[in-house]
């Protein structure tokens, strides 16, 4: 038994070895990548079998050096747009810089106006003041004048 189980590893081993699938007669049938291995037909010194087609319809005979030039020109909009966006941003910035110190301005500007208002307010206030209390003595120097001339006068 262990003889017969050996010479089945030894025959399992020259299997695996030297009758490997690309080994066969009818790999050229059954290779399942045979089409992407052979060369096209229309390239030079491949010979052309009577039936096959040269070209298709939808084919594309320079398609890498098309996407190539695709892949650039997505590049080149990429970095265009990126630096589009940052100068966008950047203006929006300097804008809403300005506005802010606009913004300043005007409030520093409404300040001194309330500032001045205030001080005016204040002046007018003292002025008036200023002018009751002389009308008061004169009223009251009247007043005593007024009762000075009537003891008098009794």
């Amino acid at each position: 038994v262990k003889e017969q189980r050996q010479r089945q590893r030894e025959v399992m081993q020259f299997y695996a070895t030297h009758q490997g699938k690309e080994q066969r007669r009818e790999w050229d049938i059954n290779n399942p990548k045979q089409l992407k291995n052979d060369p096209l037909p229309r390239v030079e010194g491949v010979p052309c079998p009577t039936s096959s087609l040269q070209e298709f319809a939808g084919e594309d005979p320079d398609l890498k050096n098309r996407k190539k030039a695709q892949a650039h020109q997505n590049n080149t909009w990429n970095k265009q747009q990126i630096s589009e966006k940052n100068l966008k941003l950047q203006r929006e910035k300097q804008v809403e810089a300005l506005g802010y110190d606009r913004s300043e301005q005007v409030t520093h500007k409404a300040w001194q106006i309330e500032k001045s208002i205030a001080a005016r307010k204040a002046e007018s206030c003292k002025a008036t003041a200023e002018f009751n209390r002389k009308l008061a003595e004169q009223n009251k120097r009247q007043s005593l004048a007024a009762k000075d001339w009537d003891t008098q006068c009794s």
